[in-house]
């Protein structure tokens, strides 16, 4: 059985473990969001968000199988960029940090967690969801292209542990505010796992 939920104080062990785990696990593999755990992800980053509420977890037979945030903080170059459908920074959520274990990999639990947030991005209100990853984290952008984001362009942007990096800016668009077309055709990428910050 799958529970996606809000993380409680009780959780905040186990997502630490998970990001810790997920961490030593992606500097195996091809495409990584370069995380570094201690530095980005971190325990405190994770207390926080989990205090603020922000702190969402995919459980699986009562294990943490998933997570991410989801809040309005934003990357301040996101600014700089001509977003087509201008937003208040209010009106949109941003998704951080999405991961699925690599146990959990290839059974569609990244296509959930977007749905999910689509879901809670109408509850709450808002017009949009943006999110942000690192070019060339071809699982990611697989991920977002599949569950209906549109790629809006790339940006130069300050990761931790990275420096200045080449990010890819993702959105998607509540029903109701989808009048307004993108700038820019999205990639003809074709789905998985992290969302980069």
């Amino acid at each position: 059985m799958t529970e996606i939920r809000k993380a409680t104080p009780a959780d905040e062990a186990a997502v630490c473990r998970f990001y810790q785990e997920a961490c030593a696990d992606l500097e195996t593999q091809p495409y990584s969001p370069r995380w570094s755990w201690g530095l980005y992800p971190s325990e405190e980053h994770l207390h926080r968000k989990q205090t603020e509420g922000s702190l969402y977890l995919a459980l699986v037979d009562g294990e943490v199988a998933a997570a991410m945030i989801l809040d309005h903080t934003r990357n301040e170059r996101y600014d700089a960029f001509a977003w087509p459908c201008p937003l208040a920074e209010d009106g949109y959520l941003v998704l951080h940090t999405l991961c699925v274990g690599a146990r959990w990999g290839g059974q569609g639990l990244g296509k959930r967690m977007c749905r999910f947030i689509q879901e809670e991005a109408v509850r709450q209100g808002m017009k949009a969801i943006r999110l942000d990853v690192l070019k060339g984290n071809l699982p990611a952008e697989r991920l977002y292209l599949a569950a209906g984001f549109t790629l809006m362009g790339t940006l130069p942007m300050e990761y931790s542990g990275c420096g200045m990096v080449e990010a890819e800016l993702y959105e998607w668009l509540v029903p109701s505010c989808r009048s307004v077309s993108p700038l820019r055709e999205p990639a003809d990428h074709g789905i998985l796992m992290q969302n980069d910050r």
